[in-house]
């Protein structure tokens, strides 16, 4: 009898070892990751220096790889342009127009590990240096390939917008 109460406390001791040993691997804290707010403004600081040499050289598909596969690309008074390839198009048909350079600054970036949303400021200069517009924009970048890309762009300028003529308003037709 003695033997089998020393063999229950040997079972029971055993159990609560294994028992203790489960429970304080199981409770450790999961590692949480802290998003990296600096090197994420340096990875998108990055590809802004991209995006600008690639426009400046009049790259319409160094422009186009800055953005994401599902993209949109938002300009002032016109439709919005989806995907890479509509991107790509839509900058190869401004590049017809001549080059410029274009010089963005960042005014603010915010956003977590899933986003990021900037706001800049630009300028764009013909060939000779001469300032031809500025404005700003604010842009959505989310991480595709684990490379932040842009998602979303949407810019306007800050130069008053000419008035239409009358051949071309549509609401001065509607008026006639």
């Amino acid at each position: 009898m003695k033997k089998r109460v020393n063999q229950l406390k040997i079972l029971l001791a055993f159990c609560t070892v294994i028992i203790l040993v489960f429970t304080t691997t199981s409770c450790k804290k999961e590692e949480t990751k802290v998003f990296d707010m600096v090197a994420a403004q340096q990875a998108i600081d990055e590809l802004n220096t991209t995006y600008a040499d690639a426009f400046t050289k009049g790259d319409a598909a160094g422009v186009a790889s800055c953005y994401t596969a599902d993209a949109k690309f938002m300009p002032p008074n016109s439709k919005t342009y989806e995907g890479n390839a509509a991107i790509q198009e839509e900058m190869s048909a401004f590049f017809k127009n001549g080059t410029m350079k274009l010089e963005i600054k960042s005014v603010g970036l915010w956003g977590d590990e899933n986003t990021l949303t900037q706001e800049n400021v630009w300028t764009v200069f013909d060939k000779d240096g001469v300032e031809r517009d500025h404005g700003k924009s604010l842009i959505v970048y989310k991480k595709e390939a684990d490379k932040w890309k842009i998602y979303r762009d949407c810019y306007n300028s800050d130069s008053n917008a000419a008035a239409p003529s009358p051949e071309t308003d549509p609401v001065a037709e509607d008026n006639k």
